[in-house]
């Protein structure tokens, strides 16, 4: 695969995963199958705050709902490090997600900070131990045979918590049917703006963290203080609300694009609102995390003047979205939704 043919994207796992998917099929555009997933994968804290949980794991609803099964593991456990050599000599393409500071190709972060980032490997060859490895998002892409015993450090490092996945089963390739394509819109649009089982909804994360932004952008705008480590107001809450925020906008991103591929009776010009509502949700939702870290930096006497601008993005997030979901349910308001939990597994 050279450059040009490389699929590539700002988002790592929908990047490797995208990878997979094209390997297999490239007559199938990934936003078919990636982009079918709406969850925040957030819930609220008893204190009202947003929590995100494994961001992972609506891909793999995503990717289940089509037929396609992954099996993802941490490589901490005992035997996966073998296991995942194992996978590689027998063939397999798998994904792996690795420590960041021991990845000689990635000039971003290398030697400096500890970070999780995912890599296709594939290809490999006993002869010379390399394996073909892919790093398709596109600031950092890298796409050439290197040794396997290279990776030892960035799999083993044990600052970070690194996983990997293998494919388990691929789907037919038969398409969802009109009916069931309408069940899940139904669902997204309750996961867009409504109750979600043990869990936030799109407008309910805006919510939530329109009540937190306050003490986020006071904890990036002033010396950290005890206060704020002790009560998680601190640079770990900050660097989870980011990747929580940088993981959704994501999701509604492809989501955007997956239904500007959708073709069902009587539902374009509806379909076509919600994909450019959510859309311009992702957009705004990415301009927000832009603010919080921007106003780290720029003194305590701007603050005001982001928070205001945070607020009313945030706002226009809320009001996307709820948009968006009234596009949807406008098309399948006889058919009972199916949510993302629902997907066989």
């Amino acid at each position: 695969m050279t450059r040009d043919r490389a699929f590539t994207d700002p988002s790592c796992f929908h990047a490797t995963l995208a990878t997979l998917l094209v390997d297999r099929d490239p007559t199938v555009p990934p936003a078919a199958v990636l982009g079918n997933a709406t969850a925040t994968a957030a819930h609220r804290s008893a204190d009202g705050t947003a929590i995100f949980g494994d961001t992972v794991e609506p891909l793999m609803t995503a990717l289940r709902a089509r037929g396609h099964h992954l099996l993802h593991r941490r490589l901490r456990e005992p035997g996966e490090l073998d296991a995942l050599t194992d996978a590689l000599r027998g063939g397999l393409s798998i994904i792996t997600v690795v420590d960041t500071f021991h990845l000689p190709h990635y000039w971003v972060d290398r030697g400096r900070i500890h970070g999780l980032h995912a890599l296709v490997l594939r290809q490999f060859d006993p002869a010379d131990g390399t394996v073909r490895m892919t790093d398709a998002v596109d600031t950092t892409f890298f796409d050439q045979r290197v040794t396997l015993a290279s990776l030892d450090a960035a799999l083993r490092d044990e600052q970070q918590l690194q996983t990997w996945m293998r494919p388990m089963s691929w789907g037919s390739g038969q398409e969802a049917t009109p009916e069931d394509l309408m069940r899940e819109l139904a669902g997204h649009a309750e996961a867009l703006d409504g109750a979600i089982p043990d869990g936030l909804s799109g407008t309910a994360l805006v919510r939530a963290l329109g009540q937190d932004i306050d003490r986020l952008v006071s904890a990036r705008s002033t010396p950290r203080s005890a206060e704020l480590r002790a009560d998680g107001t601190g640079s770990d809450r900050i660097t989870e609300v980011m990747a929580g925020m940088w993981s959704y906008h994501h999701t509604l991103r492809w989501f955007g694009a997956y239904l500007s591929l959708l073709r069902l009776p009587d539902t374009d010009t509806a379909l076509r609102q919600a994909s450019a509502n959510v859309t311009g949700a992702a957009q705004n939702l990415l301009a927000v995390r832009g603010l919080v870290m921007r106003c780290g930096v720029s003194g305590p006497d701007r603050v005001a003047v982001y928070r205001a601008e945070i607020a009313r993005r945030l706002d226009r997030v809320g009001s996307d979205l709820g948009r968006a979901a009234d596009a949807l349910r406008s098309v399948t308001a006889t058919f009972p939704a199916r949510h993302p939990e629902s997907a066989p597994r």
